[in-house]
C-alpha cells in the first residue's frame, strides 16, 4: 500500500488468496520452516569448503564401512 502511494497509485486491497488462508495454516506444525531452514544456502561460509566437509564426512562414513568389511572378512 505504501508503495503504491508512493507512486500514485491505487491502495491494493484486494485480498489474495493466500492472505485468507493464513490463519488456517500452520507452517510450523506442517514442517515447512524446518524445511525451509534446511534448503536455506550458507552465504557465510564459501561453497567449496562446504563441499569438502561433505566429503570429508564421506570418506569417514566409507572407512567405518571398509573397517566393518575387513573385521567380517577376518573373522
Amino acid at each position: 500500500v505504501k508503495s503504491n502511494r508512493r507512486r500514485g497509485e491505487e491502495d491494493d486491497d484486494t485480498i489474495e488468496e493466500w492472505e485468507q488462508l493464513a490463519a488456517e495454516i500452520d507452517l510450523e506444525g506442517e514442517g515447512w520452516a524446518k524445511r525451509v531452514e534446511d534448503t536455506r544456502p550458507n552465504v557465510v561460509t564459501d561453497a567449496a569448503l562446504l563441499e569438502v566437509r561433505e566429503l570429508r564426512d564421506e570418506i569417514k562414513e566409507l572407512k567405518g564401512l571398509l573397517e566393518g568389511m575387513q573385521a567380517n572378512a577376518s573373522a
